[in-house]
This record gives C-alpha cells, structure tokens and sequence, in this order.
C-alpha cells in the first residue's frame, strides 16, 4: 500500500514536469540573465524604424496555449533556481513637496526585464504585447513602492503598460505609475539644507529565494531622468543605487533602493524672507537717529518692526512641522528679533536718560 502511494506521488511528478513544463529547458538560464541586461538595448533598436519591428499580440495565444502556460507560475519555479529581474525607471517628473506631512509626488515608468524559458518562440520577430486581456496571461514580477504612501497606474483611457516578447524567452515590462513616496526629511539647516529622498522597490510575496531584484548595470539605463525634469524647490544633484534586502515575518525580500541627493533651492527664501526681514532690521535703526522730542515715534518704529519680524517669522514657518529641534531659519528669526529688542530698549533707556536730565535741569 505504501509502495502504491510512493508510485503515484512520482506519477504526478512526471505529469507536473512534461504536461504543465511542457519540458521546457533550463540549460541557459545564465546566457539569458546576461541578455536582460542588454534589454533595453534591444527594445530601443527595435524602435530606430519609423514602424517598429514587433508582431502583433495576438501571435502569444498559440505560445500560450500550445505550453500549457500558467501565468501564476514562477517561470524557474521547477529549476529550483532564483529568477534575476531587473529593474530601471525613467523619471517623468518630481514635485509637490510637502514638508508637513514629508513626502512628493513622482510620475515615473517602471522597467522589469526577466528571463521566462516557456515563453521562447522561434517567429522572426519580438511580439508586442499591448493588448490588456493577453498582457494578463503572462507570468510578471510583483514588485511594489515599499516607501510609498500612495501609488496608482497611470489611466487615461486604458491602463498605461506593455510588454515585448523576445525570442529567447526574455520578457521587457513597462509600466506608468504615479507614485507619492515618503521622503524624512532632516530640517536642522532649513533652509540651506541637503534632503535624500529615495524610491524603494520589493516583492510582495517572493522570498529572495526565488526572486531577485536588481538595477540595469548601465546607469543610464537603471535610473532615467527626464530632461524636462525641474524641482521648484531643490536641485536634483546626483542619485545612487543601493539594495536594501529586508526581512518580514514570512522571510528574506529582494530589495532595491535609489536615493536622489537633493539641494534646497535659496532663491524663493532669498526674495520672500531675508531680504524683506533685512529691511525690516535696518529700518527700526531709523528710531535712534530720531530728533529728541520724537519720543513716541522711537519706540512705535522699533516695536513696529519688532511686531513685524514676529508675524513673517510666523508665516515662514507655518509650513514646516513641529520638529523636537532648532532649525536655522529659527536662529536667523532670533538674533534679528534681538536687534531689534535691543533698540527698542535703547529707545526706551535714552528717552529715560533724557527725561531724567530735564528734570536736574528744572531743578
């Protein structure tokens, strides 16, 4: 009876392996993973024609069908071997920064490029797959945004997403999100601070077992900025990439990470705060070189500045959040106010001083 149970558990095996596989060999995983990264320079000379050399979607139903194909397989699940994804983005555009709630919004087109040996097709041709319904039926990466609070695909009227199928089972995905990631920001030197914000992506359910994520060696090629790119409130100065494998509770995650070097832009804070508050400080200097019976107007000028200072210092700062330490713009906002304190005691202690010696003089 035992033997039985042994017999037909290798039975099953046999049909698992020749009937769903459709003995689908595994023999040049390794010269495939070098042809990932060398995708997207295939998709681009695909592209160099006035019409793209790519067939139609409707040629992957026969190679859907004829395989057997189970698009909720793992394309090296039964090699026992890890699937190498890679990975790039192309930055369509950064902004609305938010410094209260520290994140901003990003417009940018994901790229995966995977290797699947039972999508290899022998047309004289790479197949375009645009076509939803059969996008659907296709193995894919399940990456997401871990540092995202919000993400979503770009819809206008149809999901914005394809793939192109080459000949030795390599698989070019790309698809349109906009995404709003989290960014900490450290405001210690706000507003002559340097931010890093980075964009981190994962796999949902793959363990680093059987999933690997990582960036398209040619820099260019891993992370794309668009030239038409512009931050109203940083400059974009460099980006690195990084892996930032983590663990959860079900086991060990492939993770990528790129992390964008910011720096603040002076120009807004440099019309809108220090030049008008500058103003301000040089002007209730007007009250000590007030003619001696201008009593009144010494002190008014000074604390009228003083009352000004408070309220741009204010207005300043309602952006940012309550943070548990001093920022610069908070240091500039004190010694200014001090100043300014300063004359309005100066004020009031000379115009004390000279009523004082009115009076020794009455006398």
């Amino acid at each position: 009876m035992f033997l039985n149970y042994i017999l037909l558990f290798y039975f099953i095996q046999f049909l698992i392996k020749n009937i769903f596989c459709d003995n689908v060999s595994t023999s040049n995983t390794n010269e495939s993973i070098i042809n990932i990264d060398e995708t997207i320079g295939r998709v681009k000379s695909q592209y160099r024609y006035k019409n793209p050399l790519l067939l139609h979607s409707k040629y992957m139903i026969p190679i859907i069908r004829k395989r057997n194909y189970d698009s909720k397989m793992q394309p090296l699940f039964y090699a026992n071997k890890t699937l190498e994804v890679k990975v790039g983005v192309q930055i369509m555009s950064i902004s609305n920064f938010q410094l209260d709630s520290m994140d901003y919004n990003m417009d940018v087109w994901v790229r995966l490029a995977w290797y699947d040996p039972r999508l290899t097709h022998d047309l004289e041709l790479p197949i375009l797959i645009n076509d939803y319904h059969v996008l659907k039926q296709i193995w894919k990466p399940d990456p997401f945004i871990l540092n995202a609070r919000d993400a979503d695909f770009h819809i206008h009227s149809y999901q914005h997403s394809y793939a192109i199928l080459f000949q030795d089972g390599v698989v070019f995905y790309e698809v349109h999100l906009q995404v709003t990631p989290a960014c900490q920001l450290v405001l210690c030197k706000y507003p002559h601070d340097n931010q890093q914000c980075s964009l981190k992506i994962s796999s949902i359910a793959y363990t680093n077992n059987s999933l690997s994520f990582s960036w398209f060696n040619k820099a260019t090629e891993a992370v794309q900025v668009d030239e038409a790119v512009q931050l109203p409130d940083f400059y974009l100065r460099s980006h690195i990439f990084l892996k930032c494998d983590g663990t959860r509770k079900t086991g060990n995650y492939s993770c990528i990470e790129v992390k964008f070097n910011l720096k603040r832009n002076l120009g807004y804070h440099i019309a809108q705060t220090y030049i008008p508050v500058a103003m301000c400080v040089i002007f209730s200097w007007i009250s000590v070189w007030l003619p001696e019976e201008f009593v009144e107007g010494r002190v008014f000028v000074a604390l009228t500045v003083f009352l000004t200072l408070t309220a741009e210092s204010t207005s300043a700062k309602e952006i940012l959040p309550r943070v548990g330490y001093v920022k610069a713009i908070d240091i500039w906002f004190g010694i200014l106010c001090s100043f300014v304190f300063m004359t309005v005691i100066q004020a009031i202690i000379v115009i004390s001083l000279e009523f004082s010696s009115r009076a020794l003089v009455s006398l």
